[in-house]
């Protein structure tokens, strides 16, 4: 093989390598103290907006133990952007299956799960987005969430 090749096809494995990677701009979580979420403790992440030309995946991820019994999680989203705009919305995400089969990837003793919020979202004007999360269980605690994250990814 002669040099010229070996040059194209290292410049073609680059580009797919960057063209695969995700363009995470934020990511952030929330750890709670003994791994349970009070039902009046809402969350508050605040993302800054430089660029406006793209659109955006946001994401939530769930970090939970098996102290968590619920079949799904339910939150209460409210997105506030710089141009003003204010959309909210309620989340059922399912965490275990009919058979208490939990849903999520494993490290030692927890689980990590992440699920689409939205798709993409598109930022008209520079500035502070603020993004508002609520835990909607009807109970005063929520045992077994260890974290809950925000991640925004450009989307392509």
């Amino acid at each position: 093989m002669n040099i010229k090749k070996i040059h194209i096809i290292i410049l073609i494995a680059v580009i797919f390598m960057l063209s695969c990677k995700p363009s995470k701009i934020y990511e952030n979580y929330y750890e709670f103290k003994n791994n349970s979420w009070n039902r009046f403790e809402k969350l508050y992440f605040k993302l800054p907006i430089e660029n406006t030309k793209h659109n955006y995946n946001i994401f939530l991820s769930v970090k939970y133990t098996k102290q968590y019994t619920y079949q799904y999680i339910y939150i209460y989203l409210t997105i506030k952007t710089p141009s003003g705009e204010e959309r909210m919305k309620e989340y059922k995400f399912k965490l275990r299956n009919k058979k208490g089969v939990i849903k999520a990837k494993k490290i030692d003793k927890i689980w990590n799960i992440r699920f689409l919020l939205k798709t993409g979202f598109h930022f008209s004007r520079k500035g502070i987005c603020k993004f508002e999360i609520e835990n909607l269980i009807p109970k005063l605690e929520t045992p077994g969430i260890k974290e809950i994250g925000l991640i925004v990814e450009r989307s392509n």
